[in-house]
């Protein structure tokens, strides 16, 4: 079951256990083949370009929203194998900082014996930038996403290996 809590209004948090190991949820996380299948909702054509992961890396991917193509470039600021991802638009791959900047993603990734404590927290750059995604129902969507990731670790945990994962739905 996946959780929502703030501590501050501009921060959402969402927690979830996910019925997988750590090293599962860290591939679902860092494989571009595993990323495709659930980063974006599939109504809006995801394409990951790249995963690179080192500290400074590009983690690139392109959307399409209201009929427009969107690039976007998260660059990894924190990589800590099995445990934690921190990536943002806030700096570009020379680590010098953007005039676009809205969002750093930090993802904590915990060990609880045969399953594991998945956190995402959202930082947004203003209550501006959070109106928007608010308004967009972007929230639904990371929710909607967080879950289908978390299917797609479980079934990569299985003893038959990758399993199919339903098609996300289309949302109106």
């Amino acid at each position: 079951m996946l959780g929502m809590y703030n501590q501050k209004p501009k921060d959402p948090i969402y927690s979830l256990v996910i019925n997988a190991g750590v090293h599962e949820v860290w591939r679902v996380w860092t494989e571009k083949e595993l990323l495709s299948k659930w980063w974006a909702p599939p109504e809006s054509s995801p394409c990951i370009i790249n995963v690179n992961l080192t500290h400074g890396g590009a983690f690139i991917y392109e959307f399409i929203n209201n009929g427009r193509r969107h690039h976007e470039e998260l660059i990894y600021v924190q990589l800590i194998k099995d445990r934690r991802i921190v990536m943002t638009n806030a700096l570009n791959k020379d680590l010098r900082p953007t005039t676009q900047s809205y969002i750093t993603i930090v993802i904590e990734i915990l060990a609880r014996g045969n399953t594991t404590q998945f956190t995402s927290k959202i930082l947004f750059r203003d209550m501006r930038v959070l109106r928007w995604f608010s308004i967009t129902h972007w929230y639904q969507g990371w929710i909607n996403n967080l879950q289908y990731m978390a299917q797609l670790a479980e079934s990569i945990s299985s003893p038959l290996g990758v399993q199919p994962i339903p098609t996300p739905p289309v949302q109106p």
